[in-house]
């Protein structure tokens, strides 16, 4: 079975765009589809103007050869880059990127925060040391290639150096050192000529030098004063590294005399280059002479180059064979012919279908950064739709009981008026629709005091800087005499001053079904006019949050209690900033004073000891960056004991104590040591939407004129006075 790779493969070079696919199978490697277009332009052209003739280029190449995929390979050109070598001392593995940015701003003149870095440990000395290749290039040299593949309309994934594409390449095709060998490999390409000697497997220097074929063709359009793509014609038909007419005759040889004596100041300059750039690797501790030099590029198929190079270099030169360790298919067979230009996008093919020698990625932060807002909105917007479609189905829930209801009225009603005289019955049918009449108020209450909390959830997700995380929201009930510096308290920020009794709870609420006991002491509310009253597990269920223990009917939630984690302060007050801004939010209640540093927030749970069916402590639950304690465990009901208290974070203590009810078990912790944080707490208060309320239902001077919470009141004081 073939492996596909999931990436688009480009090679985009100066002089033309290739675009390749190899696919892995048990007989080796297939090139399974290869496209070629030449851009023919000229070097005078505007950098704007080529930037769109390569987005259109890669465009005609992806619907060419059918490409889908939207990912992205490419490597920019190993000019612009920093490649270096570099032995560390022995220290933690975890420090070598922190001492690998140290030596970068040492040897590039430009601030960290402008370049895009990788590196790769090469190997460990016996010593313990570790041996490093670093890569690091301005960002501004990317943006330009990440403009073309954005406009392309692809994503990048990955973003090599040529250079290192080459050398993964001919490793693989094992062209280059061989045991004692050193092997220096030059391509001679289009812009620039590239130079890395390769020593006992690794990589030891590279050079690159701003001399390529576009050079000799330029040479030759002022010699012969034509345009650069008749040049460029001329230098593929004529040119030679030394003076070589061949058969040609007449005015044709006349032009390739006129052609070779343009480029051979060119190529002496060249040759030069070479003989001091393999000196100098000679100097260095770790080098030595060169034993054979391995040549591709589109230059190396120049006539006589072979001999030219050796004759100055003084060793052995010879001409790569790129395409031995790949099979051919009938898409690809046009590679035959630009074999010598192909090491490069082969190179990156090879990434994206086994592991390389070295695999470098330079791409920039900021896109990094994008992707990783991107993944998270993605995963908060799947978050917000669900919560709206389980609120949409509870709010489709409630209005079919209102109309159910609302019927059940009606026709009591109906019946109410057939009784005539007969007093007794009228009386107990008129307290059955006083008692339907007061639910429909209460239903009416709840459909009219929504509030909408879709947008607030979209600027609270939105506005979220990059170095905050939310591990917490609920729906709460700010009064509007609250005392703010309360509310922001310490205590209320790690989520100690919930409220209790309520049944059900906002947006996420939903408390069990069937009777609980209050926090005030008072009877069961088990009646059968409030036994459907209370929430559903795992719906919004504002309704099961209107009613407590002592029979009081509670207003909805007005506000969202959102609890996070920062490593800025400055962005949690900057976010602050920008949520009050937001006319979505009534008002936003924040104290920067109470930000607490690595405590995290804290969640503890009682069993519901008074519960019908015997209830279970949940053990406290402690999330920490930074010094915290495991939770303690919760009070066990009458049935079972508290279960254990339990640590989450980083770099916190073991939980305490188990549960204090019948029998707990001890905390757990998991973990390792993190960077500093704090925990904030925000209170966004939400405008209820202008909706028109209906009035009471009851007749009257009878038990519902006064409203539906009225009438909710008075027959839950009857109720209770007859012992129901």
């Amino acid at each position: 079975m073939a492996e596909k790779s999931n990436k688009v493969v480009l090679d985009i070079g100066a002089s033309a765009i290739k675009l390749c696919e190899l696919k892995k199978t048990p007989k080796g490697l297939v090139l399974s589809k290869y496209q070629r277009l030449d851009l023919k332009v000229d070097p005078d052209t505007p950098p704007e103007q080529v930037r769109e003739i390569k987005v259109l280029a890669i465009r005609q190449l992806l619907k060419s050869a059918k490409i889908k995929k939207k990912r992205s390979i490419f490597a920019v050109p190993g000019q612009s880059a920093f490649i270096r070598n570099q032995l560390l001392p022995p220290v933690p593995e975890t420090k070598v990127s922190q001492i690998v940015n140290y030596v970068i701003q040492q040897q590039i003149p430009f601030p960290i925060d402008q370049i895009a870095l990788d590196y790769q440990i090469l190997k460990r000395t016996e010593a313990k040391e570790f041996e490093v290749m670093m890569v690091a290039i301005k960002v501004d040299a990317v943006e330009g290639y990440a403009d073309i593949i954005t406009n392309s309309k692809l994503k990048i994934d990955t973003v090599d150096v040529t250079t290192l594409a080459t050398y993964n390449w001919l490793r693989y095709c094992d062209e280059l050192s061989q045991p004692g060998e050193v092997t220096a490999c030059i391509d001679l390409g289009a812009g620039t000529t590239e130079l890395f000697i390769e020593k006992e497997g690794e990589l030891r220097f590279n050079r690159n030098l701003n001399l390529g074929g576009n050079h000799l063709t330029d040479a030759i359009r002022k010699e012969l004063e034509i345009p650069f793509v008749e040049a460029e014609q001329l230098k593929i038909d004529h040119s030679s590294a030394t003076p070589d007419i061949g058969e040609a005759q007449g005015e044709e040889a006349e032009t390739a005399a006129r052609v070779q004596k343009a480029i051979a100041p060119v190529l002496q300059r060249l040759a030069g280059e070479l003989v001091r750039s393999i000196g100098f690797y000679r100097t260095q501790p770790e080098g030595g002479p060169v034993t054979r030099v391995v040549l591709c590029g589109g230059g190396a198929g120049m006539k006589n180059i072979v001999p030219f190079l050796s004759e100055r270099l003084g060793v052995e030169v010879r001409v790569a064979n790129v395409l031995k360790s790949v099979s051919l298919t009938p898409a690809s067979a046009a590679a035959q012919n630009d074999a010598l230009t192909l090491t490069v996008a082969l190179g990156l093919a090879l990434r994206t279908v086994e592991a390389c020698p070295i695999e470098i990625n330079l791409i920039p932060p900021r896109i990094v950064e994008s992707e990783k807002r991107r993944e998270k909105g993605v995963y908060w917007a799947l978050s917000i739709l669900a919560l709206l479609l389980l609120g949409g189905a509870q709010i489709t829930t409630q209005k079919l009981q209102y109309g159910l209801d609302q019927d059940q009225v009606n026709t009591l009603d109906a019946t109410l008026a057939s009784y005539g005289s007969f007093e007794e019955q009228k009386n107990r049918l008129s307290n059955e629709l006083t008692d339907l009449k007061a639910r429909v108020e209460f239903l009416n209450y709840l459909t009219t005091s929504q509030r909408s909390y879709m947008k607030p959830m979209e600027w609270i997700v939105s506005d979220l800087p990059a170095s905050c995380w939310l591990n917490r929201y609920a729906t709460v009930k700010v009064k509007k005499d609250q005392d703010e510096n309360q509310l922001a308290s310490p205590a209320a920020a790690l989520g100690l001053n919930a409220a209790s009794g309520l049944m059900g709870g906002g947006l996420m609420g939903g408390g069990p079904r069937g009777r609980m006991r209050g926090p005030g002491g008072g009877p069961p509310m088990g009646m059968a006019a409030m036994a459907r009253m209370s929430g559903s597990r795992g719906g919004m269920g504002s309704m099961g949050s209107m009613v407590t223990g002592s029979g009081q009917i509670q207003d909805p939630p007005n506000a969202l209690q959102i609890n996070g984690v920062s490593t800025e302060v400055e962005d949690v007050t900057v976010y602050v900033e920008k949520l009050r801004n937001r006319k979505a939010f009534e008002k936003i209640i924040f104290d920067p004073t109470n930000l607490i540093r690595g405590a995290g927030s804290a969640f503890g749970g009682m069993g519901g000891g008074t519960m019908r069916m015997g209830g279970m402590g949940m053990g406290g639950r402690m999330m920490a960056m930074k010094g915290g304690m495991g939770g303690r465990g919760g009070m066990g009901g009458p049935m079972k004991g508290g279960m254990a208290g339990q640590m989450m974070g980083l770099g916190g203590m073991p939980g305490m104590i188990g549960g204090i009810g019948g029998g707990g078990y001890p905390g757990a912790v998991t973990g390792t040591p993190g960077e500093q944080s704090f925990t904030f707490s925000i209170w966004a208060v939400i405008p209820t939407e202008e909706k028109p309320k209906t009035a009471g239902l009851g007749t009257p001077g009878g038990p519902a004129a006064g409203g539906g919470r009225a009438a909710m009141m008075q027959m839950l004081q009857q109720r209770r006075a007859a012992g129901q």
